[in-house]
């Protein structure tokens, strides 16, 4: 927010030093990113009158004006859309010095003699308006007289609100800043409260309460729209606005001075004269001030009168009832209105406004009537007008002020040191706060501060203004706090580093994709559409984390870096109808295969394949000591069909696993082999153990067996592997497969299979009579449940 140095001025009773000032108020947690200086900074500039306007040939948009410079009279082209005859403007002459080191000389332009140049307020440094020419409207300016800024330099400070202080996007609250930071007390402008006139109130109707707490308004007549004064201008410019009329840059002077914003009505032009505030319903079209077309959803804030709307609430006018050169009476609005409410229309329209700006963050609604009685009072002051109607408050839902009982002894607490109980009823009284008792302080908070909620804010303001330069270092006497872990962020951190140990690189991506990328793999969900995409590649949020892996391999790829291992953790979305979509938690990687392998001074590196994948989550399976996990055939959306599988944990289905299609990959444009994971977060974090259980080194060796068995060609070694373990008596520990045959010994449509069986007791070493009972049932079961047989 920019705030001139000269305004606050008005509001602090000693002189302000622009640095110091900036200093404090950066140190208070209000960063002053920036000082301009605006104002005298040029030389050779006089007043001049223009005496005629007329055309130069060729040129559509130019003018030459005959000027009065009060040395001579003398030409000057211009082009600005202002300029007309008998008007008092600055001029450059030959030889002049404009800020940006520009120099004025007589030149040519068109065929027409041009000696100088009449300046905006831009071109002089004193303001941003370049929209035309400066125009004096000082009657005792003669032509021929030096112009100057007669208010001399003036700093302007560009500050940085942060969002939970509405009540410093405004001069009055920046100045109950300095004003404390200087230890003196704050001065008010005096507002004259214009005498009530005898017509009636004015008609206001709050349908929504929750919309719009408080709608304060008034009438006047008989005003005269025109330019406003030069230090209205100056001051508005100064803050990065433009000027208007007298009317509009009154709201506008009056919003930058409270934070409240304010909006004038042609009152002539509303129906019936009446003002109701509800939601836009059934509306689905508003024309705003700018002439653009809105289109509305039914939980849009309107300001209606009695036939149709007039202002989109908090944000913007309509083109229906603005005020123009031919309004004599007006309607002047302040009000409340939910910050949320004014935020979603904001984000969803695309519209912002200074307005708006402050809506959204949250105005005071305490203080609707105050500024609506500082503009009426300038505005029968500047435009002649008379008030038309008494002030109409309506209060819909009262908004209290919060109290707030703060302990001394918790200030030494936080801080670790003593600050003086004058210094802490001080700085709260300093901020407009009602201060009671001694030990507890009741505060009583203002309504212009919904940031301050509890006794820890008002620990944050009293050592802000106290100065965290004057807390002295010094050991802490308070004890640990207790900080609630949280599983699932520890979990996500776990898998990090299982992971990262594998030799796999994490990415992050985007989570906002295009159309296609919801359909690559899975079975397709409903897809979240984004609203105002930046573009349609970013249109909706993700439903798989694949899509976005595949996307880092063709990267990669592009920039020839192959033999890529990559994971991410992240969030991915489904839509559920009404209300917020579904996020779940998803761990996926990938693993891309080099068309030329890396070769090493003895072999070549192993080329992946779907084993490396399977291996992967075996061993993601062990470091996490998940418990029953079984692999399963399965066909998926985006696998080759072959490879597509399933990962069980605890008899739960926690992800799939496969090669990616060759479709997939030329959609991606991938041009290498890849093969990838993707598991829900949610379902493996339930199948993780509480605790892993430990058990000791045996003490004792293991017998260990080789078994040889012909099975049907599709009877999946994992089932074989599963019953091997429920039917070794507690003493199988593992069975290994370590051959797998299929050939000219074997019967078509079958393939051998040989494991080696470990067998181990923690208590004693095992014997073949021991083991052999084992092996005799094992081999019965696997000829009853597999139709197995011993390889001979």
């Amino acid at each position: 927010m920019k705030i001139p140095l000269a305004w606050l001025q008005d509001w602090i009773p000693v002189p302000l030093d622009a640095h110091e000032t900036a200093r404090r108020l950066t140190l208070a947690g209000l960063e002053v990113e920036s000082i301009d200086i605006v104002g005298g900074r040029f030389r050779g500039v006089v007043i001049g009158r223009i005496l005629s306007v007329g055309p130069v040939p060729g040129a559509d948009k130019l003018r030459l004006c005959r000027v009065d410079a009060g040395s001579g009279e003398i030409p000057v082209v211009c082009g600005a859309p202002n300029v007309r005859d008998g008007i008092l403007v600055p001029v450059a002459l030959e030889g002049a010095e404009l800020p940006g080191n520009m120099k004025i000389r007589r030149t040519v332009i068109r065929n027409a003699e041009s000696a100088g140049m009449i300046c905006s307020a831009r071109e002089l440094g004193l303001g941003d308006d370049h929209s035309g020419i400066l125009v004096l409207d000082d009657p005792s300016l003669r032509p021929g007289d030096a112009f100057t800024d007669r208010e001399g330099n003036d700093f302007i400070f560009d500050i940085n609100v942060t969002p939970n202080r509405p009540d410093c996007l405004c001069v009055r609250g920046i100045a109950r800043e300095v004003a404390l930071l200087h230890g003196c007390a704050l001065r008010s402008p005096e507002t004259v409260k214009p005498v009530d006139a005898a017509g009636g109130p004015v008609d206001i109707r709050i349908e929504d309460p929750d919309g719009c707490s408080r709608y304060t308004a008034r009438r006047l007549k008989d005003i005269r729209i025109g330019p406003s004064p030069e230090w209205i201008r100056k001051r508005i410019e100064a803050a990065g606005m433009h000027a208007i009329n007298n009317i509009v840059d009154i709201t506008n002077y009056v919003m930058l001075e409270t934070g409240q914003p304010l909006h004038a009505f042609d009152a002539d032009l509303l129906d019936g004269g009446r003002i109701i505030v509800r939601r836009a319903g059934e509306i689905r079209q508003f024309t705003t001030l700018d002439g653009q077309e809105r289109r509305l959803s039914a939980e849009d804030l309107l300001i209606c009168d009695g036939a149709r709307p007039v202002a989109l609430a908090g944000i913007m006018g309509g083109r229906n009832s603005e005020v123009s050169e031919g309004t004599r009476r007006i309607l002047l609005e302040s009000a409340h209105f939910d910050p949320m409410t004014i935020r979603r229309t904001v984000k969803r329209i695309g519209i912002s406004s200074e307005a708006s700006i402050r809506m959204e963050k949250g105005v005071d609604p305490s203080g609707t009537r105050d500024a609506l009685e500082r503009a009426i009072a300038i505005m029968v002051e500047l435009s002649g007008g008379c008030p038309d109607s008494g002030v109409t408050d309506v209060v819909a839902r009262p908004i209290r002020p919060v109290r707030i009982s703060l302990r001394p002894q918790r200030i030494r607490r936080v801080l670790g040191a003593e600050i003086p109980h004058a210094d802490i009823l001080r700085i709260l009284s300093g901020l407009g706060m009602t201060v009671e008792g001694t030990d507890p302080v009741e505060v009583t908070v203002p309504t212009r501060r919904p940031d301050v909620t509890g006794e820890i804010d008002l620990i944050e303001e009293v050592v802000r203004h106290f100065g965290y330069d004057r807390i002295e270092p010094s050991a802490s006497t308070t004890g640990p706090t207790a900080v609630h872990s949280n599983r699932e962020d520890e979990f996500i951190e776990r898998l990090r580093d299982i992971l990262s140990g594998m030799g796999f690189t994490e990415v992050f991506n985007n989570s906002m994709v295009d159309r296609q990328s919801t359909d690559l793999f899975f079975a397709p969900v409903p897809a979240v559409p984004v609203r105002n995409p930046l573009s349609p590649e970013t249109a909706f949020l993700r439903t798989a984390l694949m899509p976005g892996l595949m996307e880092s391999v063709r990267w990669n790829q592009n920039r020839s870096v192959f033999d890529l291992r990559l994971f991410e953790i992240g969030r991915v979305f489904e839509h559920r109808g009404e209300g917020l979509p579904e996020e779940r938690v998803r761990v996926a990687g990938v693993i891309s295969e080099s068309a030329r392998q890396k070769g090493y001074w003895k072999s070549r590196s192993p080329r992946p394949d779907w084993y490396a994948v399977k291996g992967t989550l075996e061993a993601l399976a062990e470091a996490l000591h998940l418990k029953e996990t079984a692999f399963r055939p399965s066909p998926g959306r985006g696998w080759v069909p072959g490879t597509a599988a399933v990962f069980e944990a605890g008899g739960k289905r926690i992800g799939s696993f496969g090669e990616a299609d060759p479709s997939v990959r030329a959609a991606c444009d991938v041009s290498e082999r890849v093969f990838g994971f993707e598991l829900d977060g949610s379902a493996l974090l339930e199948c993780l153990p509480q605790s892993p259980v430990v058990r000791p080194v045996p003490r004792y060796p293991a017998v260990r067996r080789d078994l040889a068995l012909v099975v049907d060609a599709g009877v999946p070694v994992g089932s074989i592997q599963q019953t091997l373990l429920l039917n070794g008596g507690g003493l199988l520990v593992s069975a290994d497969l370590f051959d797998l045959y299929q050939g000219k010994q074997i019967p078509a449509g079958r393939k051998s299979l040989a494991f080696t069986l470990a067998f181990l007791s923690p208590e004693r070493t095992l014997t073949d009579a021991d083991v052999d009972p084992l092996m005799n049932g094992i081999i019965r079961c696997l000829e009853s449940v597999h139709g197995a047989s011993l390889r001979s």
